[in-house]
C-alpha cells in the first residue's frame, strides 16, 4: 500500500541530510542519554542530522503530560 512510499521518502530525506551534511532538524529515533531523565531508550525526538550522525535537541520543550 501507500505506506511503502512514506517510508521510502522518509529514508531518502534522512540520507540526503547525512550526505549533504545539512544539520537538518528531523524526528528520528536515537538511543537517548540523560534526555529529560530518560537513559538507554530509543525514541523519536527532534534531532539535528548531519554527516556525523543524529543528535537530540536538548532544549526540546515537552508538556508535563508528555514527560509522564
Amino acid at each position: 500500500g501507500a505506506t511503502n512510499y512514506a517510508i521510502g521518502l522518509s529514508s531518502a530525506r534522512i540520507i540526503e541530510a547525512i550526505l549533504r551534511d545539512e544539520n537538518a532538524v528531523l524526528p528520528v529515533s536515537t538511543v537517548l542519554q540523560d534526555f529529560h531523565g530518560i537513559d538507554g531508550v530509543a525514541l523519536s525526538v527532534p534531532s539535528i542530522v548531519n554527516s556525523r550522525g543524529a543528535f537530540p535537541i536538548r532544549q526540546t520543550p515537552f508538556s508535563p503530560n508528555e514527560l509522564a
